[in-house]
């Protein structure tokens, strides 16, 4: 259980914000810019956990 838990943690925001906040009237910019920080973020809490953790 835990792991799922860490998984949903590291996981980044899905490309779907896009077309929701286009859809919904919200500023595209920057749910953008949020999507490609997220990612940016996960592939360094992902990065942290597997050394944290020595899942190499």
């Amino acid at each position: 259980m835990s792991s799922v838990l860490i998984a949903l943690v590291i996981l980044p925001v899905g490309m779907s914000v896009l077309l929701f906040s286009d859809e919904l009237g919200f500023d595209a910019k920057i749910a953008g810019t949020m999507a490609n920080l997220s990612l940016l973020l996960s592939f360094g809490l992902l990065w942290l956990v597997i050394t944290w953790f020595q899942l190499y």
